[in-house]
């Protein structure tokens, strides 16, 4: 059965227990697209666009694969951003302006900022890491100040490699190498990348005399 017919049908053709294929996801026209997360052999792997006209920047479309991608919505206030179509995932922001991304209902990264230092720690707030900018680089480290990765910008794109220099992918469309890291920090699912880019990341609290 060929997919493009199948969108109307294939529900009631599981539940009689007889093959049938969901339409496939297919990426966003040029037009859209807001930000692309490529790996290093250029190939891509997460897509992030506007949903359409009648949503604005609100209402977004992610995409990782034809059988990987959905929905997301920004929520009022910059409150945060949240998976729809049944992904259990969510990122909020907090009165101090953190980003807590729930996996499930349960906190699974925070997102803080120290002065121009964003923090990183697990579900539970112990910290596990940091993300330090300068200029058009942004480095992050472990929790004992080790260099895992770094980011760095080169024209319109933000180019990533680990702590040897070996090229990890790069972000087109991203606001900077802050997040650029964040979208490739290990362990996270592609509909979690998509909602942390979709996030403003928290401002920086650095005081001036």
């Amino acid at each position: 059965m060929n997919c493009r017919f199948a969108s109307g049908l294939w529900v009631l053709l599981a539940l009689a227990g007889l093959p049938a294929c969901k339409p496939k996801i297919e990426p966003a026209e040029e037009k859209a697209v807001m930000l692309e997360l490529r790996g290093a052999d250029g190939h891509l792997r997460l897509q992030l666009a506007r949903a359409g006209d009648n949503f604005g920047d609100e209402r977004l479309a992610w995409y990782a694969g034809p059988d990987v991608g959905g929905r997301l919505q920004r929520l009022p206030n910059q409150a945060g951003t949240t998976a729809l179509e049944g992904h259990r995932v969510g990122v909020r922001r907090t009165q101090d302006d953190a980003l807590v991304l729930s996996r499930n209902g349960s906190a699974y990264l925070n997102l803080e900022r120290r002065g121009e230092t964003l923090r990183l720690g697990n579900g539970d707030g112990f910290p596990t890491g940091r993300i330090q900018r300068e200029g058009k680089t942004a480095r992050l480290s472990g929790a004992g100040g080790e260099l895992q990765a770094q980011a760095q910008l080169e024209g319109d794109r933000v180019a990533v490699t680990d702590r040897d220099g070996r090229a990890l992918g790069y972000v087109v469309g991203a606001a900077g190498p802050e997040e650029a890291l964040v979208a490739f920090l290990p362990g996270l699912q592609p509909v979690e990348q998509a909602l942390l880019l979709a996030t403003q990341l928290p401002a920086s609290k650095l005081v001036k005399p």
